[in-house]
This record gives C-alpha cells, structure tokens and sequence, in this order.
C-alpha cells in the first residue's frame, strides 16, 4: 500500500442509464454498442494512462503524476484522441446499424462522452492481481463526474495552466 500523486481520469459515457433502460428489448445492442465505444476510447491510451476498472459505462484511467508539464500534455493529448476516437466509432455504428431498426441501434448517435481529469493524491493497494486506486480524491473525481456540464462549464473545464 502506498500513496501516490496521480492524474485520474474518468470516461463515462452520457446517457447510458436512460440509452439502456429505453432499450431492454434491444439490451444485447445496447451493451454491444457501449462495448464498442468503450473499447474506441481505451484503443487510445498508453503510458503513463493506464487502465484502471471498468464503472459500467465508464472506464477509470491514472497516470502516476511528476508534476511536470511533460507527464500532464501526455494524459491531455490522449484524452483529445480518445475523444475524436468516441466521436468516429459513434459514427461509424450509427452507419453500420442503419440496417437494424431495434431503439438501440436508431439511437447509437445519441450518446456522448464526458471525461474528468483531476490530479490528487491516491491511495494504490494490490488486491490479488489487480491494483486498487482510492481516497478522498477519487471520491471528488467521481462527484465531478456527476455534474451537469454546460458548454460554458465545458470551456472552463479546459483552461488548462500547462497548455
């Protein structure tokens, strides 16, 4: 067990909650679609991201953080990749299931992707294989993730110091 300074980022896809009760006769696609969009965004990342758990319809990502310029432009310029990944992939199904009529598959467009990204302090445990990441700050990344955007919200989000 240690603690450690981190970037977190968190990828949740908007609109799953209401995208997968819309569509329980439909539910296979609807998970197939949020599989495929999850995996487009995962594609995207490399070290120092790195993958941490799987929250439904989002994936939680950390980089060990140096305080550097360096290590925040790395996890800035993957989150943008990741972004125009979701977007194209989002496309690209909703294309490929113009054939399919089911609510899931007319609807696939509907879905977008909110990203938070906080530097904070962690806790880092290993549980058999895998690595635990918690604490206060997770928590907080969790909270902001809840929050409503605006595009005004969206605009300050992104007045980054290290840009």
């Amino acid at each position: 067990m240690e603690t450690r300074r981190v970037i977190l980022v968190i990828a949740d896809i908007s609109g799953y909650t209401r995208f997968t009760r819309l569509h329980r006769l439909s539910q296979a696609h609807a998970e197939s679609i949020i599989c495929e969009l999850l995996e487009a965004v995962i594609a995207q990342t490399e070290h120092p991201l790195e993958l941490h758990e799987f929250l439904g319809d989002a994936a939680s990502f950390y980089a060990l953080s140096d305080g550097t310029p360096t290590t925040a432009r790395s996890v800035f310029d993957q989150v943008n990749r990741f972004c125009a990944a979701f977007r194209e992939r989002s496309g690209e199904l909703t294309g490929e299931c113009s054939l399919c009529v089911c609510g899931a598959c007319r609807t696939a467009g509907t879905l977008r992707l909110k990203v938070i990204v906080h530097e904070g302090e962690v806790v880092i445990t290993r549980l058999r294989d895998l690595e635990r990441v918690s604490g206060e700050d997770v928590i907080l990344a969790h909270r902001l993730l809840k929050m409503t955007t605006t595009p005004s919200s969206v605009t300050a989000a992104r007045s980054y110091p290290w840009r």
